[in-house]
């Protein structure tokens, strides 16, 4: 029994590691986030994709995504195929 709480422990402990990792791959991911954003604060969405996307995200994940620095990142990301 203790071995299950063992892993049921650490499993929570990764999802809360990659939960504080979440940021843009890309300046397009950015600032797309950064719309979302602004869709979510103000109801002020640029499109219909927009609105989607604040609809079905929280709020503290779309404030992860958007707050990242453009510093490094790549203006999009490749497909990987």
């Amino acid at each position: 029994m203790q071995n299950l709480f063992e892993n049921w422990r650490k499993f929570l402990e990764e999802i809360e590691a990659e939960e504080l990792q979440e940021k843009s791959k890309s300046k397009n991911q950015q600032k797309f986030m950064g719309m979302v954003k602004k869709c979510q604060e103000t109801g002020d969405c640029a499109s219909d994709e927009v609105k989607k996307a604040a609809d079905s995200m929280k709020k503290s994940d779309v404030d992860d995504f958007a707050k990242t620095k453009h510093k490094g990142l790549p203006d999009k990301v490749e497909d990987k195929k």
